[in-house]
């Protein structure tokens, strides 16, 4: 491995093969490589959380669209599938129906 450091000495960059930003070698069981690592996965990690939640969301309204069209019948999926794919549509229903209740109450307030 190779890497790159900062001003203050710390590992801000992390190659398998040298290049031109990464040139000292490192062995893969230094602590400090590991420090690196565990930031690299915490910073990202929320990126990554965050990008799967809307993921989430385009593959539910995707099963929608196939299923509403016909070209998939919501039993072809296994029940855990179905199973998970109710419990997010009843909680969405339950979201949307609380929304619109507050949105009741304020245009009875006007």
């Amino acid at each position: 491995m190779y890497i790159k450091r900062n001003k203050a000495g710390e590992i801000e960059q992390l190659s398998r093969v040298a290049t031109g930003d990464c040139q000292e070698r490192i062995d893969v069981d230094a602590p400090e490589l590991d420090v690196f690592l565990e930031r690299e996965d915490s910073e990202s990690g929320g990126k990554l959380a965050q990008s799967d939640l809307g993921l989430v969301r385009v593959i539910e309204d995707l099963v929608d669209v196939l299923i509403e069209r016909n070209l998939i019948s919501f039993t072809d999926f296994p029940q855990a599938a179905r199973d998970k794919l109710m419990t997010r549509q009843s909680l969405r229903q339950q979201r949307n129906s609380v929304a619109l209740l507050g949105e009741r109450d304020e245009e009875d307030a006007i």
